[in-house]
């Protein structure tokens, strides 16, 4: 039976993020890459989509013996953290099943172009291994291959734009200029301001109360419009409310609003009693 496999790129080692997630970690490379193999290996056998419920962030550290190696994914964005589990971001592009189907195809017509030989493994171990390249008699399937994979992914749904696990930074910090026109400009959006958006995005996802909870990336921007709304009519965060004597006034800013204490203070209503 032909065992399965994985893509892993072989520049990996060199990849800028292994380094990222070794000072996070504090661990080596090899200990990053065995780990990263774990999680990969695991989602390819119990997902097609990347999505792997009831897999928390605690659990990978568990299973890897880093602590910390989950939430270090997530702050790089190579997994999105949810209460109910976790998902591997741009899983189906490099290991679902229509990735390998695509891997496959191109090294058959690459060794048949070349007159070189390979071997196929089957997703299931049951079909025949494809030892010799077609013989040239058959020119056509070189280019019939392409073009039926070309078909499918034509007749895939167009739904990535409204995939929610896409943070859209640049529509939120627009709905922010738009709703609080008084409250500070954003000019720079930064590495720093990028993964705080992120993360608020991804966290208000997962919520339970009004306005957030949302599985689209369309829910997503209504609801933070309308969190934007209700912020732009409290005085304390426009800067309206009574200033302490000896002090400016205080007005919310982007980073505030999407930093952990802010957001859930705001969305509490600590700073706005009569919004809902």
């Amino acid at each position: 039976m032909a065992g399965e496999w994985i893509k892993v790129r072989t520049n990996l080692w060199n990849d800028p993020r292994i380094s990222q997630l070794c000072d996070l970690t504090e661990v080596t490379k090899p200990a990053v890459i065995g780990a990263l193999y774990w999680l990969w290996a695991s989602a390819d056998e119990h997902t097609q989509d990347g999505y792997m419920p009831g897999l928390s962030v605690k659990a990978i550290d568990r299973e890897t013996g880093i602590a910390g190696f989950g939430a270090a994914l997530v702050s790089i964005d190579w997994i999105l953290d949810t209460p109910g589990g976790i998902t591997l971001i741009r899983f189906e592009e490099h290991n679902g099943a229509s990735a390998k189907s695509r891997a496959q195809t191109a090294r058959r017509v690459a060794n048949h172009k070349s007159g070189g030989k390979v071997t196929l493994d089957s997703d299931d171990g049951n079909a025949p291994s494809v030892t010799e390249a077609l013989p040239e008699r058959y020119p056509a399937v070189s280019t019939a291959l392409p073009r039926e994979e070309k078909n499918k992914e034509l007749l895939k749904p167009l739904s990535s734009d409204d995939d929610v696990r896409k943070c859209p930074v640049g529509t939120l910090v627009d709905l922010y200029h738009e709703l609080m026109p008084l409250n500070p400009r954003v000019k720079v959006v930064g590495d720093d301001r990028k993964r705080a958006i992120r993360a608020r995005w991804r966290e208000a996802a997962g919520l339970s109360c009004k306005p957030f909870g949302y599985r689209t990336k369309a829910e997503g921007l209504a609801a933070w419009r309308q969190f934007f709304e209700v912020c732009a009519e409290s005085n304390f965060l426009t800067g309206k409310a009574p200033a302490t004597p000896g002090k400016a006034p205080f007005i919310a800013d982007i980073d505030f609003l999407f930093s952990p204490g802010g957001f859930a203070k705001t969305l509490e209503n600590k700073y706005h009693r009569d919004a809902a």
